[in-house]
């Protein structure tokens, strides 16, 4: 909470925005990679 009273406009905005994102994606990738079989059915893959 305390950044979100330091952001000074909308790039600061977006960049809070698209990080979880980032992080959904690399968990989403890591369950591709070397995740078990349950695990990747479970995702699509």
């Amino acid at each position: 909470m305390q950044f979100l009273s330091l952001s000074m406009g909308w790039a600061d905005n977006v960049l809070l925005a698209m990080g979880p994102l980032g992080i959904i994606t690399i968990v989403v990738s890591t369950i591709r990679i070397s995740g078990g079989r349950r695990l990747k059915s479970l995702i699509g893959r």
